[in-house]
């Protein structure tokens, strides 16, 4: 099974197959998993925000063993079966809720934060991939650290209830040869439903909370601009009874507090799944807050703490925006009062022809537009670059090829497809490896093009018993150019998180 560079949507059909320098999944295709062939049916914008749906509800299902682990049953099809480390298969409804009731946490628990979503088509829908970083917080007496990590391999099937698992296989992270050196309610049809761009948005409003909050730009109001004019965020962690702040000012304050700087990263975002409802929307997403040490030393970088908000959007005439924000503490156990709202069972989106007029989005004042295609293409191509660097399957091939022949790689200074190669080859990698985790990524159109960031945390997963810990953490600043074979990396610039001097 391959996964290949991304393209536009009407070539990736019709050249999947010829195209030689594809980005190879580790090993043999796993069994229920098909490769992608000139004969799969393409997938729309809504396919892919949906079968993402589907991925981010999976972490809070088996994290909080909603409704008795029939949330996450709901999340197969009635065949599908879930494979573990070692591909033993549970399969059936009644098996698959027990083994959520087993695995769970606690309905505060945030443990399982999924990220780099890569998604194709096949013959029978879909298949994809995601890393997986295990962080235990709040778990007691034991201290907040990595607990382990891997990647899943899925197989995708559309039901009449939308698209749904038909197979789900956990493979731990082990190196290869090193080189030296309030309740949510589902969506009713009396709900007015959210078109695949809306959902892109609101994931870019999710994802530029953690640049504006770690950052503290524009003294605060980089962060307060986020927020509807009557909006609130609450800290459920910020006394017995938590602390709401409401108004602009107030908003801009918290986030000048604590550890803020241009280059500090601190909070890594995913697992972001959206409802809609009457008003707008309602979300829900996984936090990480991590203590990244100056320029990546990896001494000093921790796992601080992290949890969980409860979102509800609204769209205003800038776009849309959080009317409400609710952080919620990562614990084991039964969760404070009130609780976190429920997820409920995932429902389809709308279908849109692939032929429809594209909508146009990324500045609301007229700017350059990028269409849903464009964002997922983006997103996609960001995903696979984990991958290639940390499975490298064909000398660096693939890693190269997610790159325009005449773009520049900062840290170190690389420059075109035969030294990017030689980069990636000589970094450490293996079939099963996993070591950079994206989060936060962030799109802008340009006149040009478009232009992105992402925050990383690059994490030695502990093999043999071995403790995990971070490497190092930083952003990477890119520029996307759209070729004859889709978008590419233009530039990629990586930049160590630095703590700097508090916002003034």
């Amino acid at each position: 099974m391959q996964i290949t560079p991304t393209r536009s949507f009407t070539q990736l059909v019709s050249s999947l197959g010829a195209f030689s320098l594809a980005l190879a999944w580790s090993g043999a295709a796993l069994s229920g998993q098909q490769a992608t062939s000139p004969t799969a049916p393409s997938l729309t914008a809504a396919d892919y925000v949906e079968i993402r749906q589907l991925v981010a509800r999976y972490a809070y299902a088996v994290d909080s063993g909603a409704d008795n682990g029939n949330v996450y049953a709901s999340l197969f099809a009635p065949d599908g079966a879930f494979a573990d480390r070692m591909g033993r298969e549970t399969t059936g409804r009644d098996a698959l809720a027990a083994l959520a009731r087993r695995n769970t946490r606690g309905a505060q628990s945030a443990f399982h934060f999924i990220v780099n979503h890569v998604i194709e088509p096949s013959p029978t829908g879909a298949i994809g991939r995601e890393y997986l970083l295990q962080l235990r917080i709040g778990e007691g007496e034991r201290p907040n650290d990595v607990f382990g990590g891997g990647h899943y391999d899925d197989s995708y099937v559309r039901t009449p209830d939308g698209w749904r698992f038909k197979r789900r296989q956990f493979i731990p992270s082990e190196g290869g040869p090193r080189p030296r050196a309030a309740a949510q309610q589902p969506a009713s049809a009396s709900v007015a439903a959210l078109t695949a761009l809306d959902y892109l948005e609101i994931e870019q409003l999710v994802y530029r909370y953690g640049y504006a909050l770690d950052s503290g730009a524009d003294n605060g109001y980089a962060y307060a601009d986020l927020y509807a004019p009557d909006a609130t965020f609450t800290g459920t962690n910020q006394g017995p009874s938590g602390r709401t702040y409401q108004g602009r000012d107030r908003l801009a304050a918290l986030a000048r507090g604590g550890k803020r700087g241009p280059s500090f990263v601190s909070h890594y975002v995913t697992n972001v799944v959206i409802e809609p409802t009457s008003e707008g929307a309602v979300g829900r997403t996984y936090v990480g807050i991590l203590d990244i040490g100056n320029g990546g030393n990896g001494a000093k970088s921790r796992v601080d703490h992290g949890g969980l908000y409860n979102d509800v959007y609204v769209k205003t005439p800038q776009g849309w925006r959080f009317k409400s924000r609710t952080f919620y503490e990562s614990r084991s156990g039964e969760p404070v009062q009130p609780p976190p709202a429920v997820i409920g069972v995932p429902r389809a989106l709308p279908r849109e022809p692939v032929s429809a007029p594209a909508s146009s989005s990324a500045s609301s004042s007229g700017g350059p537009k990028l269409t849903a295609e464009d964002y997922i293409q983006i997103q996609q191509l960001v995903a696979r670059y984990p991958y290639a660097l940390d499975q490298n399957p064909d000398n660096g091939a693939s890693y190269a090829n997610l790159f325009t022949p005449d773009a520049v790689f900062r840290q170190p200074r690389t420059e075109g497809r035969a030294n990017l190669a030689k980069m990636a080859t000589g970094a450490p990698h293996g079939p099963k490896y996993t070591r950079h985790f994206l989060a936060n990524h962030v799109i802008e159109a340009t006149p040009e093009g478009a232009v992105g960031k992402q925050y990383l945390v690059a994490v030695d997963i502990g093999e043999a018993g071995q403790p995990s810990s971070i490497f190092l953490g930083g952003h990477y600043e890119d520029i996307y150019a759209k070729t004859t074979d889709g978008w590419r990396f233009k530039t990629r610039t990586f930049i160590a998180s630095a703590t700097g001097t508090e916002a003034r």
